[in-house]
């Protein structure tokens, strides 16, 4: 529960508002069964359910890494409360129950929202602490990118969303490559924000610039406009990043 509040706290602070009124975090300790899967976690709009095998539970003995590990797990899950429950691509909404939806931009809901969850983590640590984590967590991106099979790298992101849509969870090859290299395509922007601004704006402006967007248009963005968006929110271009990410990492 404190780690889920402390968790809840950062990403709050990170967007700047509080637009749900409460949230519920239902914790699953479950005993594992042959040929089941777990620590797979789902977000909802004011809620997250987190279902965990029995040998992740936390206790107050567990080592500080495990601690951090689990504080953003449940960040991860609360950004989604923002991104994409509020601001949002094309195929996310409408939603259809009677069958999966298409979305083209799942690299900016779970990359963007996984980005956004480590830099509230890390904003809530000292700040070489903070740093540290950023690090760490960009490198294990990094590795994910540098050692996906090829056929996955010859995917431009758009092809790989629409994967994803299908197939996410069930081959975690798509979730999992989804999801680094739209989260290394954030924390590029925002390096090239916070450098060329002096440290004054960061992708959190632009972030923030988006949700309210999305709020009073009531609609999803067109990728090709989030350079501009991003642009009037912080004054830099990063189109140019937006544009090499979406394409293959390799022909």
């Amino acid at each position: 529960g404190r780690l889920a509040r402390e968790a809840l706290d950062a990403v709050q602070a990170y967007f700047g508002d509080t637009p749900i009124a409460q949230y519920t975090v239902q914790l699953e300790l479950l005993k594992p069964l042959p040929d089941h899967d777990y620590n797979f976690s789902q977000e909802h709009v004011d809620s997250g359910t987190f279902s965990l095998s029995i040998d992740a539970a936390i206790t107050a003995q567990s080592p500080a890494a495990v601690l951090t590990r689990t504080r953003f797990n449940f960040a991860h899950h609360m950004a989604h409360s923002w991104i994409p429950k509020l601001a949002y691509g094309a195929g996310y909404r409408p939603f259809n129950w009677e069958m999966t939806p298409v979305i083209d931009t799942i690299w900016f809901n779970e990359g963007f929202g996984r980005y956004a969850a480590i830099a509230a983590v890390a904003n809530s640590m000292p700040a070489a602490d903070g740093a540290a984590f950023r690090d760490r967590q960009l490198a294990s991106l990094r590795t994910i990118v540098d050692t996906a099979p090829p056929f996955i790298r010859r995917m431009t992101m758009d092809v790989l969303s629409h994967e994803a849509s299908f197939l996410y969870s069930t081959d975690f090859r798509t979730g999992r490559n989804v999801f680094a290299r739209g989260a290394l395509m954030a924390a590029e922007m925002d390096d090239r924000i916070r450098t060329q601004t002096h440290g004054a704006k960061s992708l959190r402006d632009a972030l923030r610039w988006l949700l309210r967007w999305s709020a009073e248009n009531r609609k999803p963005f067109r990728t090709e406009d989030l350079p501009r968006y991003f642009a009037t929110a912080t004054g830099i271009e990063v189109g140019d990043i937006l544009e090499r990410w979406l394409k293959p990492l390799e022909q």
